[in-house]
């Protein structure tokens, strides 16, 4: 496959889209997330114990390698999940086949001509929606009268 959507988020192949393959993902029982890009997205059916055929989708990560200066990593890590983090732009930890629910979000990558040159800055990219129930009413104040 070159393209999935995922909660209603638009992942895809390296090949397909670039801008859309960089990702933060966690492996199945892991705790902590990782950077990568997805190299390739593929579909698997299977029989389950119970009896019914279950189709999957699963994507194969190849994962940036972390960068560890804790003290210049603290410039961005010092904002939490929303100030991003520094990785190797050019340098790989390997590669990952992951579920899709295995899939954080999409981030923004900035490659930095610091520290080496090898670096990029890793910006989360979440998509929020909002859909309140019908019983709530949502006030905006008119600011502009005042």
């Amino acid at each position: 496959m070159k393209k999935v959507s995922i909660r209603g988020v638009v992942y895809a192949s390296e090949q397909a889209l670039p801008r859309d393959s960089n990702i933060i993902f966690r492996r199945e029982g892991g705790s902590s997330s990782r950077v990568g890009s997805i190299k390739s997205i593929f579909q698997l059916s299977y029989p389950t114990p119970a009896g019914p055929i279950a189709d999957d989708t699963f994507l194969l990560v190849q994962q940036y390698s972390p960068f560890m200066d804790q003290e210049i990593q603290f410039t961005y890590t010092q904002f939490g999940f929303a100030g991003g983090f520094l990785c190797y732009s050019r340098k790989w930890s390997g590669f990952h086949i992951i579920g899709s629910e295995g899939v954080i979000c999409h981030f923004a990558k900035t490659t930095l001509q610091q520290y080496g040159g090898d670096l990029m800055h890793v910006l989360p990219l979440n998509k929020v929606t909002i859909n309140p129930p019908s019983s709530i009413s949502i006030v905006i104040p008119n600011c502009l009268n005042r």
